[in-house]
């Protein structure tokens, strides 16, 4: 199952499954007014759609699930405690006194120490946490969306 690309898209197929369920609904109604083979055979063929349609929003649910989780993942502050980044790499850090984020690149050192350094290797910071740069909008995770 595929998620919807774009809000638009998003919002079209929930209007789709809005309007699908409120024809099974009514198709339901008109069998209980009637009680025509026809209109039970309506009724129940709505039945097996809405089924069918909640086995795949069910399933919808869980993908976005997934794609929320590793986004809170991807975007959360990592305590320099529970891990360190792999070296090299910018990124975003907050320093031991919670005033100040900036830019920063760890740099391990072959004795088990390590820095974070800031624009120059003499500018080293007192780090606290540290995140990955935010990702650009042409660099968002396939799995947060798909062909809608």
């Amino acid at each position: 199952m595929t998620l919807p690309a774009t809000p638009a898209a998003a919002l079209a197929e929930q209007e789709r499954v809005l309007a699908l369920i409120s024809a099974a609904q009514e198709a339901q109604e008109e069998f209980e007014r009637t009680g025509t083979r026809e209109a039970e055979l309506r009724a129940y063929t709505f039945r097996q759609d809405v089924d069918r349609e909640s086995l795949t929003l069910a399933a919808a649910h869980i993908a976005l699930l997934g794609a929320y989780a590793e986004a809170l993942e991807r975007e959360r502050w990592i305590p320099v405690e529970e891990r360190l980044p792999e070296a090299g790499t910018p990124i975003l850090v907050w320093n031991e006194d919670g005033k100040n984020c900036r830019e920063a690149t760890y740099e391990p050192w072959d004795d088990g120490e390590y820095r974070f350094c800031g624009r120059s290797y003499a500018d080293v910071l007192e780090v606290a946490f540290w995140r990955p740069f935010p990702l650009l909008p042409a660099q968002a995770p396939a799995s947060a969306g798909g062909e809608g």
